[in-house]
């Protein structure tokens, strides 16, 4: 009985083995997509990291999926259970590198922290919207992938592969993964970007690194090929640098800002945005305008706090609100926040309007965004009904996060898909059906809005009243064939770039070109509105709306990445610390003195609140 017992434990390490190849050879394959994504390199160093890296990150992978069957079998060396859990392990690491390959493809980042926070924080459907088409291809993929998995196992199992060592391959593929790490901390202390930059691009992967020791053997980097910067996001914070001081007395305006979810810089239009457009012809433009980041969370709160997105986790953490929100506060404004998406998800009740968090509703009710958000309308007119001047009231409409417009709309931009399946999107994919859908949602929304500025206007509240439309962040649909899609993937131009209208009474009309971005409403709102005196340096990075001082750059960020978008020039800081250096199109090319200046006077302002 005991010897039977061995003899099954054996065997079943050595279908085991046999298992973990097969599945190795499949890593590689799902491995190999994410390097249509890396960019261009020469070098044979790189070529040949990429060449170990990916039977070697392979390897790893079917190592892990064999783990459980591995422990399994040592104490209970059943030869169905070992075989249904090694199948199984593999198959959720299997499609768990399938759901990132179509995440990274769209969004160029993993499957991280942010992506399980969004799935269970309560707005997982409204975030990340998944039509009936892609969760039936999802679904057939699973099969698909288990089914060539069970194949795959029975085959094992057969006599004739039954006698067949794995040795000799899993020697091989020990040695790529030895070799590619040993490459990684060479090219690492080298200071070798083209090898470096393909470890962000394969996921789970982190190879060795061993400065230290390779400078102690001699290597260390000859120039500076790779340029590294490091922000820190934690530290004791001190924002604002200044108690808010008196403001200026005198009767204070209305202020009205409505924010579009995902809406273009190009999109303020008049087909697509009419209400909106006439609006703006009896307003100021500012045409060359950038969002804080390329995500909603970074977006809006940029909007109101007027600091770059490294900041939020630690004015989380403190619960600090917005000077902004603090400044009408203090002013007497009467709030009347109203957003379609709940402001718990990100957590902008616990940033943006802590401080007033009891006093404002943090969800909204309906079925889909496009009730929620003629449901904000009809609260903001509510609002209007019964509330005393002046207020500062802020409606966020959500519909075209999700391309979502009413059941039986006109419609006015055809064609268009009914249903995205992001998983189908690529750089051959034709984005006029897509980007038609995404129209429609914005013509819904505008005439929300021309709803809210009709009642403005009919209530002869225009005459005192600043009002400013903008987006969060952009959306792309494969602008530059560089296959981008949707936000928070890139910081080119059309992920970042939103419009801006501001009617300002005595203000005028008139299109402004000069660079102004999302960070420039606080100063704005503090100084120019409310009339407070503190330099706008003490509480943002930003500067007044109106000034019209020489700026090269400004700072447009997401979790882990930050870029700085000038002239002609967009330099990304990745979350290794390399930067990458791109054009207007979001093109690779090579540093500028202007993008390498820019950087460096980044470095105070993204630590400006953190104590020295």
């Amino acid at each position: 009985m005991k010897s039977g017992f061995g003899n099954n434990r054996k065997a079943n390490f050595g279908w085991l083995g046999r298992f973990t190849v097969f599945t190795t050879l499949g890593f590689i394959a799902l491995l190999w997509h994410y390097t249509l994504e890396m960019p261009p390199f020469e070098r044979v160093s790189a070529r040949l990291f990429i060449a170990l890296a990916l039977p070697g990150h392979g390897f790893s992978l079917a190592l892990l999926a064999s783990g459980p069957a591995a422990l399994l079998n040592l104490f209970f060396p059943n030869r169905k259970a070992v075989t249904s859990l090694g199948i199984l392990s593999a198959l959720a690491l299997a499609f768990t590198v399938l759901v990132d390959t179509a995440v990274f493809k769209l969004y160029r980042f993993h499957l991280n922290g942010m992506v399980w926070e969004l799935l269970t924080g309560g707005a997982a459907e409204e975030v990340l919207p998944l039509s009936a088409k892609t969760l039936l291809f999802s679904a057939t993929v699973l099969v698909a992938t288990g089914a060539v998995l069970a194949f795959g196992a029975w085959l094992l199992w057969r006599p004739f592969m039954a006698r067949r060592s794995s040795r000799p391959v899993f020697i091989v593929l020990f040695v790529c993964l030895v070799a590619v790490n040993f490459l990684h901390s060479f090219a690492d202390a080298k200071g070798a970007a083209q090898v470096v930059r393909q470890v962000r691009f394969l996921p789970g992967f982190k190879p060795l690194t061993a400065r230290k020791m390779m400078k102690k053997l001699g290597v260390t980097a000859e120039a500076a090929e790779i340029d590294r910067v490091r922000v820190s996001q934690e530290g004791t914070l001190k924002y604002p640098l200044e108690k808010l001081s008196p403001p200026s007395p005198g009767k204070k305006p209305n202020i009205m800002l409505i924010m579009v979810d995902s809406w273009r810089g190009d999109a303020l239009d008049p087909a697509v945005t009419p209400n909106i457009w006439r609006f703006a012809k009896d307003s100021l433009v500012f045409e060359n305008h950038v969002s804080s980041g390329n995500a909603t969370r970074f977006g809006v709160f940029g909007f109101f706090y007027g600091v770059p997105a490294n900041y939020w986790h630690a004015l989380l953490a403190e619960q600090t609100p917005a000077v902004m929100i603090e400044a009408a506060k203090e002013s007497g404004y009467d709030f009347g926040i109203f957003a379609s998406a709940p402001l718990t998800s990100p957590e902008f009740d616990r940033t943006v309007f802590s401080s007033i968090r009891d006093k404002i509703p943090l969800s909204t009710e309906g079925e889909n965004a496009v009730e929620r958000d003629e449901e904000i309308t009809r609260r903001f007119r509510s609002f209007l009904d019964g509330s005393k001047e002046p207020f500062f009231s802020f409606l966020f409409y959500d519909a075209p996060h999700s391309y979502d417009f009413p059941k039986g709309w006109k419609t006015p931009f055809t064609p268009y898909v009914n249903e995205i399946n992001h998983l189908e999107l690529s750089r051959k994919t034709d984005p006029a059906p897509y980007y038609n859908k995404m129209k429609n949602s914005y013509n819904f929304v505008d005439g929300e809005v021309g709803q809210v500025l009709g009642e403005l206007e009919k209530r002869g509240l225009l005459e005192n009243t600043v009002v400013m439309i903008t987006g969060d962040h952009g959306e792309e649909f494969n602008d530059g064939g560089l296959g981008l899609w949707g936000h928070n993937s890139a910081f080119s131009r059309p992920q970042t770039r939103v419009p801006l209208v501001v009617r300002w009474p005595g203000k005028g009309a008139g299109k402004i070109n000069r660079l102004t971005s999302h960070s420039d409403v606080a100063p704005t709102v503090v100084g120019d509105i409310l009339g407070y005196k503190n330099p706008a340096s003490s509480y943002s990075n930003g500067r007044s709306l109106f000034d019209e001082s020489r700026r090269d750059f400004v700072i447009t960020g997401s979790w882990d990445s930050f870029a700085l978008a000038g002239e002609g020039f967009i330099t990304v800081a990745l979350p290794t610390g390399e930067l990458e250096y791109r054009d207007s199109g979001y093109n690779f090319t090579s540093p500028s003195p202007a993008s390498s200046k820019a950087m460096i006077a980044s470095m105070e302002e993204m630590s400006r609140f953190f104590a020295k």
